[in-house]
């Protein structure tokens, strides 16, 4: 078991782990989704 910790959390949109269970190498782990940027 490896823990993934993200810290600084605030900084995106969404961060969503992928489905419990066994993973390769290569597996998608989480997803991390950007905030929109402001238009100025």
């Amino acid at each position: 078991i490896t823990p993934v910790v993200v810290t600084n959390k605030k900084k995106f949109a969404a961060i969503t782990p992928a489905e419990a269970g066994p993973v390769a190498f290569g597996d998608t782990i989480i997803t991390v989704t950007a905030k929109e940027q402001a238009q100025s």
